[in-house]
């Protein structure tokens, strides 16, 4: 038998209470009166002898009674064989290891390395342990059920082993993603074990807290609350850091301005503030330069620019700071190479009569692009040019039929073409400009004639979905009413060719787009100059010959900023090789992933464009996040209870549940009203007895 509160046996020491009642001297029994000795004073008995006990059956039954009302209080149960306890309890720990690009710092990853030790080491046997990493998303490194498949004695060496051959990325972290998706794997894990061998589920976070930590995954989760996290943070070694961080694209597309914006942020706790800046080349070698020191005090930031780069550059670096793991920006530094736009016109006049006059003004170029002008004739297209070196062609309506069948090839290898129909359409050339355009467009159908207009015609029914015309898509700019149209030429195409990109307003065509092959071709009804219309002196002429001479179709743009853990889409016919030489191959997604900083190259034949990746800006932030925030988001922090209080509260639940089951104080609280009942009726047969006789 045992007993749920023992304590209670204390009562039973008022069983003395009626053995002393028993001994306490009352008054003899039997008094007689004489009237002789009313005028006596009363003298007491002289006892003779000590008290003695005189009701032994009386006192047994009080005594009884009183020793089951004690026992009752002390709730007793009887334990079972299947009730005594059997197995270890242990624990669900999963070690959850930041892999971020913040670990890179000097000797944090040395630090999160012995604090995995230190987990591994403090675990018992009966605990079951895994290992996660995570950045931006999280991963096993050795999961729960790799663990499971592995022999208890040969657990902590996998464990040891794995985090010992473990390295930090350089992807951005993701704290809140990665805390979540680890409590759901710990929360299967725990959900899986026995219930009464398991004490439950324990994260063990370890981290340095740096940067700008996201945790906007936790503001609305449900935390488990079988799931406990650890947090474990780790300390900078070097209380002087430096961070040097790019401000602007740092691949420079053609629109982009030669230079570089880098912000230089000192740590609160730094003793260093002169910081001098180096370029450096491919194989990391200093060049030249006249770069001014720079003076930072601690806790302060500076916006540095710089505008002159070298050729050979290809990073800069920040000398002077004690931590180099985050003082190196890469860029891509612009290349100018030559391309052409051919203007195809039978005229050798240059006056606001031609089509050339007018794009020979506009500033095709940019910082990577050097846009020569040529001005060809329909005898020079003999043979089409490649596209890779002439980028546009614009020709006339004065174009021959040889020069049609070569316009049309180039297209179909990708080129561009701009045929503006800047010829009124007489007797004497329809013919002629017919048959050009059935060539180039590959289509018999095809019908001119003059319009007829009273006075001008205006665009109408534009698609500003097309890029060409997405620059005008807002509607400040999407007026197209003033660019009037003095005299064009009307279009007739069969009925299969997709709707024209701008009609007049009359319906018919404007501008029609034709896709041949790989290029494009775009056929306008009417010339730009001002005898035409007056597109030409509009403000809508150079965006829109920009967006034509800019139009890439279906090419995959480079973005301004790339970081570390970003994934660029396969380009058609594109080699990606890492900054280490290595082609890097597709995922599943068909997308290259740029898993580390430095120079990409994409390389389509010869040629190859460089590409600058960074570690992201928010991994550099200096500033750190307060553990205790994850407890504001609803998670459940602290260590889960030992092993030896876990049993203690089972085997208490256990015991509280036997004693409700059986119910023994019931049985006590019957035995002492029995008792109770026989010593009332057994006293008052003995007061009956010894009363005297009248």
């Amino acid at each position: 038998m045992s007993f749920l509160a023992p304590f209670y046996f204390l009562a039973a020491a008022a069983i003395a209470l009626p053995i002393l009642f028993h001994l306490i001297q009352r008054k003899p029994r039997g008094e007689q009166i004489f009237s002789s000795l009313m005028f006596l004073s009363p003298s007491p008995p002289k006892m003779v002898r000590r008290s003695r006990l005189d009701q032994w059956l009386l006192l047994l039954l009080r005594a009884l009674a009183l020793l089951a009302i004690a026992f009752a209080f002390m709730r007793p149960f009887f334990r079972s064989a299947d009730t005594m306890e059997s197995g270890a309890l242990g624990r669900q720990r999963l070690i959850l290891v930041d892999t971020s690009a913040s670990m890179q710092r000097t000797g944090v990853w040395e630090q999160a390395q012995t604090l995995v030790e230190t987990a591994i080491g403090e675990s018992t046997p009966q605990d079951l342990v895994a290992i996660y990493k995570f950045d931006s998303t999280l991963l096993p490194v050795v999961s729960f059920e790799a663990i499971q498949e592995t022999p208890p004695a040969e657990r902590p060496n996998l464990l040891r082993k794995a985090i010992a051959d473990l390295k930090p990325s350089w992807n951005v972290t993701d704290m809140g993603r990665g805390i979540a998706t680890a409590a759901e794997t710990l929360q299967a894990a725990v959900n899986g074990q026995n219930d009464e061998e398991s004490i439950g589920g324990e994260i063990i976070l370890i981290s340095d807290f740096a940067g700008a930590v996201n945790l906007s995954r936790l503001e609305d989760y449900d935390w488990p609350q079988s799931v406990r996290v650890v947090s474990r943070v780790i300390d900078s070694v070097t209380q002087s850091n430096a961070t040097l961080t790019p401000l602007a694209g740092l691949n420079n597309n053609e629109d982009n301005e030669i230079g570089l914006q880098l912000l230089l942020t000192n740590s609160p706790t730094s003793e260093v503030t002169q910081f001098q800046l180096q370029f450096l080349d491919s194989n990391a070698q200093v060049l030249p330069s006249n770069i001014t020191p720079y003076q930072v005090t601690a806790g302060e930031r500076r916006v540095i620019r710089l505008v002159d780069l070298p050729a050979q550059a290809t990073s800069i670096q920040l000398g002077g700071d004690s931590d180099p793991s985050d003082n190196r920006v890469y860029f891509a530094a612009p290349k100018k190479r030559p391309t052409f736009v051919w203007l195809l016109q039978e005229s050798t006049e240059s006056n606001e009569t031609q089509l050339g006059f007018f794009v020979e003004r506009i500033p095709l170029g940019s910082s990577t692009l050097e846009v020569l002008f040529k001005r060809i004739t329909s005898a020079d297209m003999t043979t089409p040019p490649d596209p890779k070196e002439v980028a546009l062609i614009i020709a006339d309506g004065s174009i021959e039929e040889n020069a049609a069948q070569a316009l049309r090839s180039y297209a179909d290898q990708g080129g561009k073409v701009v045929l503006a129909l800047d010829q009124p359409i007489t007797d004497s050339n329809k013919s002629r400009t017919e048959l050009a355009l059935k060539k180039i467009l590959a289509n018999d159908e095809i019908q001119l004639s003059e319009a007829a207009i009273r006075d001008y015609a205006m665009w109408s029914r534009i698609n500003f979905k097309h890029p060409i015309f997405a620059p005008f898509a807002d509607a400040r700019f999407n007026d197209f009413t003033k660019v009037r149209t003095w005299r064009h030429r009307n279009i007739t195409l069969p009925q299969s060719v997709d709707s024209p990109l701008a009609a007049y307003d009359d319906g018919t065509i404007a501008i029609q787009e034709i896709q041949t092959g790989d290029g494009r071709i775009w056929l306008l009804a009417s010339g730009w100059q001002p005898v035409e219309s007056q597109l030409a002196l509009s403000t809508k002429f150079v965006p829109l010959l920009l967006g034509i001479f800019k139009f890439s179709g279906e090419v995959v743009q480079i973005p301004a900023s790339l970081y570390a853990g970003d994934t660029l889409p396969v380009q058609p016919d594109t080699r990606c090789v890492s900054p280490d030489d290595n082609e890097i191959s597709p995922n599943n997604s068909q997308a290259w992933e740029l898993t580390k900083p430095g120079i990409y190259q994409l390389q389509v034949g010869a040629e190859s464009k460089p590409i600058a990746v960074n570690i992201a800006p928010r991994e550099l932030e200096l500033s750190k996040l307060d553990p205790d925030r994850l407890e504001q988001l609803g998670v459940t922090t602290g260590a889960l209870p030992t092993a030896e209080l876990v049993r203690d509260q089972q085997r208490l639940m256990r015991n509280t549940e036997l004693e409700k089951q059986q119910q023994v104080w019931r049985w006590c609280i019957l035995i002492a009203v029995i008792f109770i009942a026989v010593e009332t009726v057994w006293s008052s047969l003995s007061a009956t007895r010894s009363a005297p006789a009248t």
